[in-house]
């Protein structure tokens, strides 16, 4: 007999389920459909994690034709060999035969076990260390209200187990390092990695450009004087933290407007916007409460050619050095 999990089946799909369950299986064994003999559903529960879709999930037990031929491959996690286990009691002739059965715990698991061995005959005793389910709730209600812990009666102690008040899967974190260290940090130290993870802002604000060159003309060289203001959007991440100074990266955007311009002694006007995107990386100092130095090498790229001939017209991507004082808002 081959068990099969983890087959899910959208809710509104479950009235053909035993159709969809053979097709799956088929497809999951790599086996035709009438190889499938028999399927037994074991186990039938609701996810409902993946709102507003749900699903029921099966394991299922299956009999083929002939198990031999099943590649080994099929078999895994969710695939594997079985045997049917019948649980049977030894039949008593009187109560006093049964002796003392003791269950530990009141769950699930430990009320279906009274159960079972009460129609068999026994009369178990089941022990659980919190509180019956009414009780437990009070408790429960007035730990999430004001976050006093009663360690005897919460919700993983109790009549009902911990599923009472979730699905009953504990997450235990053993295997989570980082739990391990938030573990044994105080507040303060938290609060400082907090403070040194990484981080993303935008950013904005006013920049001024000046750029000066050299332009030959049919009367000679004249200078050319170019002042900008520019709006820039940018992202950035910071990646690393040392004792105030800041590691980051980011890419953005920036448009840029020529407020003066002179060629030579004659005063020239342009009306274009400058648009640029780019990418850079960076360092920043802290100088004080939301005072930074920064100094930040970027690459950038001009998609507007402006009527006044630049050394960004000429040679449109740009590699340029950045200093200056940042201020945060």
């Amino acid at each position: 007999m081959i068990r099969i999990n983890q087959l899910k089946i959208p809710y509104e799909k479950s009235k053909d389920e035993q159709g969809i369950l053979i097709s799956k299986i088929a497809k999951k064994l790599n086996i035709p459909k009438t190889e499938i003999t028999s399927l037994s559903i074991v186990r039938k529960s609701i996810d409902g994690r993946e709102k507003p879709d749900i699903y029921f999930v099966y394991s299922v037990d299956v009999t083929l034709e002939n198990e031999s031929k099943l590649k080994q491959k099929v078999f895994g996690k969710d695939v594997s060999k079985v045997t049917k286990t019948a649980y049977s009691y030894k039949p008593l002739k009187t109560i006093e035969d049964a002796g003392k059965t003791v269950v530990v715990g009141m769950g699930p698991a430990g009320l279906f076990c009274g159960y079972f061995l009460s129609i068999n005959g026994y009369k178990p005793i089941i022990i659980e260390r919190g509180k019956k389910v009414e009780d437990r709730l009070a408790d429960v209600e007035k730990f999430w209200e004001t976050g006093i812990l009663n360690t005897e009666s919460n919700v993983q102690f109790g009549e009902g187990g911990a599923g009472t008040f979730s699905d009953g899967k504990l997450n235990t974190m053993l295997k989570d390092k980082l739990a391990k260290i938030r573990d044994d940090m105080t507040d303060e130290e938290l609060e400082a990695l907090f403070d040194e993870s990484m981080q993303t802002a935008i950013e904005s604000g006013l920049e001024y450009t000046y750029m000066h060159s050299d332009v030959e003309s049919v009367v000679g060289q004249l200078d050319q004087h170019l002042h900008f203001i520019g709006v820039p959007l940018r992202v950035d991440t910071r990646l690393r933290s040392w004792n105030g100074l800041d590691l980051y990266v980011g890419l953005g955007g920036k448009v840029e407007k020529c407020v003066a311009a002179s060629l030579g002694r004659v005063e020239c006007e342009e009306i274009r916007l400058q648009w640029s995107a780019g990418a850079f990386a960076g360092l920043q100092y802290e100088l004080g409460p939301r005072v930074h130095l920064y100094f930040q090498p970027d690459f950038s790229y001009s998609f507007t050619k402006t009527d006044l001939v630049t050394y960004r017209t000429e040679n449109p991507l740009v590699f340029s050095l950045n200093a200056g004082l940042r201020f945060d808002l």
